[in-house]
């Protein structure tokens, strides 16, 4: 099930890196789909969903270039992205 949830979910060829917003709107996605899979009782396919959100959110955008130059996130929205993983 890990494997599955880290299958194509991030771009690692630095010319192939998509906007920064991409990842967070992907995010936000996958963080809704895992709450209609609990909604659903399909526990692996939330457990997909929300492994996908959250890796996302902490380990792969704090490592794109534009969060870290600070370019696209102003600071509200780098506190809200920080606390998405205390919400879900």
């Amino acid at each position: 099930l890990a494997k599955a949830a880290l299958d194509s979910l991030w771009e690692t060829d630095p010319s192939k890196l998509r906007e920064l917003k991409h990842y967070v709107r992907m995010a936000e996605k996958l963080r809704k789909g895992a709450h209609e899979c609990v909604d659903r009782e399909d526990w692996e396919g939330a457990f997909i969903q929300y492994a996908r959100a959250a890796t996302l959110v902490m380990e792969r955008i704090p490592e794109h270039p534009d969060y870290i130059n600070g370019k696209v996130l102003n600071p509200e929205q780098r506190k809200n992205l920080s606390l998405v993983s205390l919400e879900s």
